[in-house]
C-alpha cells in the first residue's frame, strides 16, 4: 500500500519493502544519530550507501513536506524539531504506560504504595502510583505533584549518574538549607552525594526519614535506550513498617526498574557502580 505525499511516495513497511521506503527509511535513520549537528548530503550518502541523485530528490521532498530542514549557510541537512517533540511525547507515554504495570506489580509484591517518578529540572514529578489492595483507603494521590528533588524520595535515584561536582547545580543548594522537615534529612551538598554515593554502589537508595518524617523509602533509577536516567522508581511508607526490611525492599525496586529499563529498550542490567550500567 502506497501513498503519494508531494513528490515522495511513502510505503508502509512489510516483508518486500520497496526501495524508495528503504532509501527515506535509512536517510531518516541516519539524520537522527547526527542530532542537531546534522549532515550534508556527501555524508547522507556515505553513510547510508545511496546513491547521491535519489539522497538529493528525497531531502528535497521531506523538505517540502516540513521533515527535514537544511541549513542555508553550511547546507546541512537535520530532522525538523517537531520529530523531536513527538518522540518524547510517546515516549513519557509509553514510560507511564509500561510503568504502571510494574507499578501494579510492584506494589502488589512489598504491600506498599509504588510510584514512577521524572526529573523537571530541580523538581521531581510523579507520573503514575500503584497502592496496594490492603492500603486502598489511602485517599490523597500524588500523581501530577511536584517536590524539590533535593527533598524527594525519588532524588538521589534520579541523579545516580549525576557527577558529584554538579549535585549543587543539580539540586539547589538553598533546597537542603530547607529540608529541615525530615529529621535525617541531607543538610549539605556533601551528605546529599552520600546518599547517592551509596545508591551508585547497590543500585538503590534506601532513605531513613530522609526526604520525609515518619516515612521510609526505597527507589530506584530507570534507565532509557540510551543508557540515561529517564524516572525512578520508588516505594514508600511509614517507617515503622519499613525499618526493619528497607534493603528488602530496595532490591525489589531495583529489580522492577530493570525490567521496566528493559522494557524501554535499555541494555540488560541494575544499577550504576563506578559509573557503569551493571
Amino acid at each position: 500500500m502506497r501513498e503519494r505525499r508531494g513528490r515522495t511516495e511513502v510505503a508502509i513497511a512489510d516483508e518486500s519493502e520497496d526501495p524508495a521506503s528503504a532509501c527515506a527509511r535509512d536517510v531518516l535513520e541516519l539524520l537522527a544519530a547526527t542530532g542537531v549537528a546534522g549532515a550534508t548530503v556527501a555524508d547522507v550518502v556515505a553513510g547510508t550507501g545511496r546513491n547521491r541523485s535519489v539522497v538529493s530528490r528525497l531531502v528535497a521532498d521531506l523538505a517540502e513536506l516540513g521533515l527535514v530542514v537544511r541549513d542555508p549557510r553550511t547546507r546541512r541537512i537535520r530532522l525538523d524539531w517537531t520529530w523531536y517533540v513527538l518522540a518524547a511525547r510517546a515516549g513519557q507515554q509509553r514510560l507511564v504506560s509500561r510503568g504502571q504495570i510494574v507499578l501494579d506489580q510492584l506494589a502488589a509484591d512489598v504491600g506498599e504504595t509504588a510510584y514512577l517518578v521524572v526529573r523537571e529540572g530541580r523538581n521531581a514529578v510523579t507520573r503514575a502510583e500503584a497502592i496496594p489492595r490492603q492500603r486502598s483507603i489511602q485517599a490523597t494521590s500524588w500523581v501530577g505533584r511536584s517536590w524539590p528533588i533535593a527533598r524527594s524520595d525519588a532524588g538521589p535515584a534520579l541523579l545516580l549518574d549525576t557527577r558529584a561536582e554538579d549535585l549543587g547545580d543539580a539540586i539547589g543548594r538553598g533546597a537542603l538549607m530547607r529540608a529541615g522537615a525530615a529529621p535525617n534529612a541531607p543538610r549539605t551538598v556533601a551528605e546529599f552525594a552520600a546518599l547517592v554515593e551509596a545508591a551508585r554502589r547497590t543500585g538503590y537508595s534506601a532513605l531513613d526519614e530522609r526526604a520525609e518524617a515518619g516515612v521510609g523509602s526505597a527507589a530506584a533509577p530507570v534507565h532509557d535506550v540510551t543508557g540515561r536516567i529517564a524516572a525512578a522508581l520508588v516505594v514508600g511508607g511509614p517507617i515503622s513498617r519499613m525499618r526493619s526490611r528497607l534493603d528488602v525492599i530496595g532490591e525489589r525496586v531495583a529489580d522492577a526498574a530493570s525490567r521496566l529499563a528493559q522494557d524501554l529498550g535499555a541494555a540488560r542490567g541494575r544499577g550504576v557502580i563506578d559509573g557503569t550500567i551493571t
